[in-house]
């Protein structure tokens, strides 16, 4: 993940750069979804993935935001609380709220779907 994929998820200047992008986020939402990841590994990549997952919620590809947006929701759901601390959960929530106003309907529904994971790990004393 950290040599072939995240290097990928970088933003770069144009179409190339675009489609290469949406390739990387395809490439490791396959991964993802293969379960060949596991809990401990995703410790060892999950602050550098994080970011490059944030930053290709604001693609301006559609297809890119959607597989990023579904990779996020599988990342949570497999790390769960004993990878994301309070505080990364809060910065997942402010780029995911952004992305409830986008054009796409099926994004809005996946992000959605990604902020239910992500409320589901906060702890029972959040808020107090």
């Amino acid at each position: 993940i950290t040599e072939i994929i995240t290097p990928n998820l970088e933003w770069r200047a144009g179409r190339t750069a675009g489609t290469v992008r949406c390739a990387a986020v395809s490439a490791l939402w396959a991964l993802l979804k293969s379960n060949l990841l596991t809990r401990e590994g995703l410790k060892q990549v999950q602050e550098k993935l994080v970011a490059q997952l944030v930053s290709n919620l604001d693609d301006d590809d559609c297809a890119t935001r959607l597989v990023c947006c579904n990779c996020f929701n599988f990342v949570l759901q497999t790390g769960g609380q004993e990878c994301f601390s309070p505080d990364d959960l809060h910065k997942v929530y402010i780029e995911l709220l952004k992305r409830l106003d986008d054009s796409s309907d099926e994004l809005r529904v996946a992000v959605t779907a990604t902020l239910k994971t992500r409320f589901s790990l906060l702890p029972s004393d959040y808020n107090r």
